[in-house]
C-alpha cells in the first residue's frame, strides 16, 4: 500500500475541485480514512480501485440501455 495522501493531493490526484470531492466525502461515494476530527486521508490504491469500480456501473449502466 501507498502512502495515504490529503485532500488537496486527492483533488490533483482526481483533478477536480475541493467542494467536489467534499460532496463525494459526504455521500460517502468515496474512500477515506478519518484519522481525527480534522485529519482525513486517502489511499491512492483505494482512489485506484474506486475509479475503476465507478467506471465498471457506468459501462454497466450503458449496456441496460
Amino acid at each position: 500500500m501507498r502512502n495515504l495522501i490529503n485532500k488537496n493531493r486527492t483533488c490533483e490526484y482526481l483533478d477536480i475541485s475541493e467542494r467536489t470531492l467534499d460532496t463525494l466525502m459526504r455521500e460517502r461515494r468515496i474512500p477515506y480514512v478519518k484519522l481525527s476530527k480534522r485529519i482525513i486521508r486517502f489511499s491512492p490504491d483505494g482512489l485506484d480501485e474506486w475509479l475503476k469500480n465507478e467506471q465498471l456501473k457506468q459501462l454497466q449502466a450503458l449496456d441496460k440501455k
